[in-house]
């Protein structure tokens, strides 16, 4: 097996090969990178390929881009609970 067959991101199965590919296109974010190959959006969303990946972006730009600017994330409003009731239509606590 050869060295760029290396799978960096165990749960989506993307290689090495596919990462430099990305970086070389000009991704120099996880988040670009999750978003052409989908590392990171495994069941351990990132938790385990994550550093490695912001490693090798941090190393493919000389230096330029720091480990803080590779691992920076874009802002999600929190998810809430939706109710069976809000969904129908109805008020879930008991009253129709």
């Amino acid at each position: 097996m050869n060295e760029r067959d290396e799978i960096v991101c165990r749960c989506e199965e993307v290689t090495k090969a596919e990462i430099e590919a990305a970086i070389a296109a000009g991704d120099r974010t996880l988040s670009a990178i999750k978003k052409r190959t989908r590392a990171g959006m495994g069941c351990c969303q990132g938790k385990t390929c994550q550093k490695y990946i912001a490693g090798m972006i941090r190393e493919a730009s000389g230096g330029e881009v720091t480990m803080a600017e590779a691992l920076e994330k874009s802002e999600r409003m929190p998810a809430g609970t939706l109710t069976v009731g809000l969904i129908a239509g109805t008020r879930d606590d008991g009253d129709r």
